[in-house]
């Protein structure tokens, strides 16, 4: 019966035009998989770089259009640049001096910026953490959006946005649900837009 369900899932796979495995781009080419991990080696340029259930990394001094997953983490190496980096479930990692020029986005996992790393819309997230360490900056808002998770599931699902002293966010901290702040003694607290009353 086993050996019957595994045969019958791969076929139904494979007939659906899945692609497992994983894979890497070069040359400005896409790397899309269903099954597998995808990348871009340091160095190389690549195009739209996605999985469904998989990790995405891309290496340091790289340059891709897209990095997303919906299962798995996204990490892009320092001095790499992106149009936006997203994920469902999983951490987003944005390393030193990295640019990316769009958002980027998670909702049940953490986003940290490294040294110097740039975001320049939106950061937006439902359960996790927000990092910005030294340098980073966020020119246009973070947004903890709300969550629906309640009872004993609410523990797991504890925020916090810390940003360094030399961190920067241009736009608002807009928060729909109840977010533990570590900002810098003078972080211009007229940014914090707390809706999380409204938002039950």
């Amino acid at each position: 019966m086993k050996n019957k369900l595994i045969t019958t899932l791969v076929t139904t796979l494979l007939l659906t035009g899945c692609v497992i495995g994983n894979q890497m781009a070069s040359y400005g080419n896409d790397a899309i998989v269903t099954l597998g991990n995808v990348g871009v080696k340091s160095g190389q340029q690549g195009g739209h770089i996605s999985s469904v259930n998989g990790n995405v990394e891309v290496g340091n001094n790289s340059v891709v259009k897209s990095a997303e997953t919906v299962n798995g983490n996204v990490k892009i190496g320092s001095n790499s640049q992106t149009s936006s980096l997203s994920t469902v479930n999983g951490n987003v990692e944005i390393g030193e001096n990295t640019v990316v020029d769009g958002d980027a986005s998670t909702v049940n996992g953490a986003i940290i910026l490294e040294k110097g790393a740039q975001v320049k819309h939106n950061i937006k997230l439902t359960n996790g953490d927000v990092i910005l360490k030294d340098n980073a900056k966020v020119l246009g808002n973070i947004v903890f959006e709300h969550t629906n998770y309640s009872g004993f599931l609410s523990s797991r699902s504890e925020r916090t946005l810390e940003i360094a002293g030399s961190a920067m966010v241009r736009g608002k901290i807009i928060l729909y649900t109840p977010v533990t702040l570590r900002l810098p003694k003078n972080f211009d607290r007229s940014k914090i837009d707390d809706r999380s009353a409204r938002a039950k």
